[in-house]
């Protein structure tokens, strides 16, 4: 099970270059695609999921080019869009029949038994009887998750898969992924959330601008970090200059000013203590310095 991206462009119309020459392989297990907003990381995740197409450069999953095999591709897939609001008006059951009808040969004792232990799985099971369109924002994201997830694809891509969930149910997602890694499969996760990578991935890839910027593990990335995470104690007065002057991580409020948490190349004119960096303070060091740092 592989994903190889080799060369990969995407221009549109209007000029705009989403992706440019980005080369990438993942291997069986969890991967995470970590960026900002606007990096490019869906445009090239419609592309992996065979949406759309590379102005130049290829794509192969488990080796069929994705332009030219899509349907055999497709049927290796599991997809999360960004974007899951539009499901169709039947019950939340009869969703999942549909898709696992689409994508296997099952009979319906074998579908039922696989949709009954999914729609546990992502906690739905007690609105399996509610128009899908009706469900909350966040149930039509675990529908989507369960969509994805129920025909046991070998590859899985899934495109910021917990936007719009609750704590509770972004913890049950993860444990929901972990448990899918257990077996023999890829998955793609997309994501803006740095929690939703270091608490899952065993490797990782940044995408900024259109660019792959660093790939590596998350223990890799966190000690591009080390040496340059403070904390500090701040009186009442100075919170404004630190967050002038550093990119300030987390803030606690105390009873004569604050604690605060930095990431620095050095602290100027201020003193602090090291502290071991985790993989957001790596994430916004990386992003804040990565102009002087040597990947």
């Amino acid at each position: 099970m592989s994903i190889k991206i080799a060369g990969v462009s995407k221009k549109y119309k209007k000029g705009k270059l989403a992706l440019d020459n980005v080369n990438l392989e993942v291997g069986k297990g969890m991967f995470g695609l970590l960026g900002p907003n606007g990096a490019g990381k869906s445009t090239l995740i419609r592309i992996l999921a065979s949406l759309d197409e590379p102005t130049s450069g290829r794509v192969e999953i488990n080796g069929l080019d994705v332009v030219g095999k899509r349907q055999e591709v497709r049927k290796m897939l599991g997809y999360l869009p960004q974007d899951f609001r539009f499901v169709p008006p039947v019950s939340t059951w009869d969703f999942l029949d549909y898709c696992l009808t689409l994508s296997s040969g099952l009979k319906k004792k074998e579908r039922n038994a696989l949709i009954e232990e999914m729609l546990r799985e992502v906690a739905l099971y007690e609105v399996r009887k509610k128009r899908a369109d009706k469900l909350s924002g966040g149930m039509k994201r675990r529908l989507g998750i369960a969509q994805a997830l129920i025909h046991q694809p070998s590859i899985i891509i899934v495109d910021e898969p917990t936007t719009g969930l609750d704590p509770d149910e972004r913890i049950r997602f993860r444990n929901l992924i972990t448990k899918v890694c257990q077996k023999e499969v890829t998955v793609l996760l997309s994501t803006h959330i740095v929690g939703d990578i270091s608490s899952t991935c065993t490797d990782l890839a940044i995408l900024n601008q259109g660019h792959i910027e660093f790939q590596g593990s998350p223990k890799d990335m966190t000690a591009l970090a080390a040496g340059h995470v403070w904390r500090m104690d701040v009186g009442m007065e100075g919170l404004e200059e630190i967050k002038h002057k550093y990119q300030v991580i987390s803030t606690m409020p105390m009873e004569n000013g604050w604690q605060v948490e930095v990431v620095a190349e050095e602290l100027d004119g201020h003193t602090g203590e090291f502290i071991p960096p985790n993989l957001e303070h790596a994430y916004v060091y990386f992003m804040e310095c990565r102009e002087r740092i040597a990947v």
